[in-house]
């Protein structure tokens, strides 16, 4: 590998690290942090609900058990591996940039301009995901192995490429079934055993006859209604209908410099309009697909594929696409350069006002529960807090962000909501209602804002939160 690619890499990674605001133990990693935790230390979060439900993470892949076995083996806490993480993932996935860059554009500065643009954020239509995410969770280790993947498919490597596969499904299943999609189609497509024609014949021939056996009460479509409602409630980014008109706008936009690319008769790029084809193609079958059997008749299995997140790879070639203009554009080095510093100075003031850092008094509360507080208690947080879990390790009786493993286990699903009908206002309740809620949820301790008095036992406060104790009686042991 030529040097030029490690030290851009690096100094794109810096960049990344400097000007991604940072999202550990908020957002999706304030569910992933306690699985890692528990595995870490078995005694915490006894009795947490969250435990309970079925994970792909902790159940079928090596995600969790992987970073749990990196931290004891350096002796590094859970910060410092997201940290390093972070970092090596960034490192990663810009080198896998320039790499396509080189080898299908002949010209490393687009992969340069398009380095820049994902540090922008630009949601892939409604489907809560970025090309470039902030923290190492799976969804981000999925999706840069599947780039591996595809890279070595493209350039037939395949057998090194379908071996990588189930590296990849051992990390994030899904992210390994998108891949095996666009490599069925890749693979047909090429060896022109398929048409885009006797594709749509066929899934219209497979959807007539799901129709005909469901008229005629053959229940191959049954589902569980008020699981479904749970799910579209909580994860409305896995249902198209669901979409707001942002998100539209975002997907379409962002799909524009391929359809130009696509429609343009004068090119030598010839491999790339095939491979962009390819993409476009298979996420719209797929979308199809979801469209069928996530919204007509809806299948639980295809829900929870969350099918939508396909346009990840027609969005990433046609962001591609669209920095291959602008280096057209601006020819010269000089040109360039400024082009480059003008999008850096944007990036960094775009997201200067997207911070997740958490609360420095929400942090203080965090620790001092790690310190003052059994490991076995459980607290009744704010319901749209983010991170108690994994920022106290103690249990938490309930977060808005639970919701998101909804789609794994209809146990949970009905859990998670029943407690959301309970808890997410409980901060209007009054403290008689609290205490039945207590007994209820089996929580000992509750957080909330300072603004609220009650006439319990305070046992912390700074300027923001304060924790009372429910009842001596009740205390954990």
């Amino acid at each position: 590998m030529h040097i030029k690619y490690i030290l851009v890499s690096l100094a794109f990674t810096l960049l990344a690290s400097w000007i991604i605001p940072t999202e550990f133990t908020t957002e999706d990693t304030a569910i992933h942090v306690p699985f890692i935790k528990k595995i870490l230390t078995p005694e915490l979060y006894e009795g947490d609900y969250i435990f309970l439900s079925k994970s792909p993470q902790a159940e079928i892949s090596f995600y969790y058990l992987s970073l749990a076995f990196v931290s004891k083996q350096f002796n590094l806490t859970i910060k410092a591996l997201y940290e390093y993480g972070r970092n090596i993932y960034f490192f990663l996935f810009f080198i896998t940039l320039f790499v396509y860059s080189q080898k299908f554009f002949t010209r490393i500065s687009i992969g340069m301009i398009l380095g820049l643009i994902v540090f922008f954020h630009i949601p892939i239509g409604g489907t809560a995901t970025f090309h470039l995410e902030a923290e190492i969770i799976p969804r981000a280790l999925g999706m840069l192995m599947s780039l591996i993947i595809l890279y070595l498919i493209l350039t037939q490597r395949k057998r090194q490429g379908i071996l990588f596969v189930g590296v990849a499904f051992a990390v994030h299943p899904l992210s390994a079934f998108y891949t095996l999609c666009l490599i069925g189609v890749y693979m047909l497509y090429k060896e022109q055993f398929m048409s885009p024609s006797r594709i749509i014949y066929f899934f219209c021939t497979i959807l007539g006859l799901l129709i005909f056996l469901n008229l005629i009460n053959f229940n191959l479509l049954s589902i569980d209604r008020f699981w479904l409602s749970i799910i579209r409630f909580r994860n409305s980014y896995a249902f198209l209908d669901l979409w707001n008109i942002v998100a539209w706008f975002n997907l379409l936009v962002t799909l524009v410099p391929g359809l130009i690319f696509l429609n343009q008769k004068k090119t030598r790029l010839h491999k790339w309009k095939f491979i962009l084809r390819v993409t476009y193609f298979t996420a719209i079958i797929i979308t199809f697909v979801h469209i069928c059997f996530a919204l007509i008749y809806p299948i639980d299995f295809v829900i929870s594929l969350q099918l939508l997140r396909i346009w990840y790879y027609p969005t990433a070639c046609s962001l591609a696409c669209f920095a291959y203009y602008v280096t057209n554009y601006f020819k010269s080095r000089i040109s360039k350069s400024v082009l480059l510093g003008i999008f850096l100075f944007v990036a960094v003031v775009f997201l200067s006002n997207k911070s997740n850092h958490t609360s420095s008094q929400w942090l203080e509360v965090g620790d001092w529960v790690s310190i003052n507080i059994k490991k076995n208690c459980t607290f009744l947080v704010p319901f749209y807090s983010k991170g108690f879990r994994a920022i106290s390790n103690r249990s938490s009786s309930g977060e808005f962000k639970d919701g998101a493993l909804s789609f794994y286990s209809k146990e949970f699903a009905l859990s998670w909501y029943k407690r959301y009908q309970d808890l997410h206002n409980w901060e209007t309740l009054t403290t008689a209602q609290i205490g039945e809620l207590s007994y209820k949820y089996h929580f000992q301790y509750i957080v909330e804002s300072k603004n609220q008095e009650r006439n319990l036992t305070k046992v912390y406060f700074n300027d923001n939160y304060q924790i009372y104790q429910i009842s001596p009686l009740t205390i954990c042991k």
